[in-house]
């Protein structure tokens, strides 16, 4: 019997929707992006159950801790999402001060 050699992607070992011939980065995002979402959603759901007070019994102080693991968790998505935005911004304003240092033709204004 002939042994056929199978590697598997990082997101197909993690049973993330296997990727697309000649897929951008644009698609790979949204496709990667839409199932982790969906799963977070979902957990999120399994979470929510937990306030079934007949089957449950919890503290203020556990309900703080779950509410700033998932705040915290969600300011990290946030900033690593919004960080390149930020740095176009920056280096936009950093050409911008250039131009007014310098003039319009590149040379420094006395």
């Amino acid at each position: 019997m002939e042994e056929t050699n199978v590697t598997m992607t990082t997101e197909e070992m993690q049973g993330e929707p296997a990727a697309k011939e000649n897929e951008t980065k644009a698609e790979k995002f949204i496709r990667i992006g839409e199932y982790r979402m969906n799963k977070t959603v979902d957990a999120i759901g399994r979470l929510e159950n937990l306030a079934n007070h007949g089957s449950y019994e919890y503290t203020q102080e556990q309900v703080d801790a779950i509410f700033q693991a998932l705040e915290g968790r969600g300011r990290k998505l946030r900033q690593g999402l919004c960080l390149r935005k930020r740095l176009r911004v920056r280096l936009s304003a950093l050409v911008q001060q250039n131009r007014n240092v310098t003039g319009s033709k590149g040379k420094a204004v006395m």
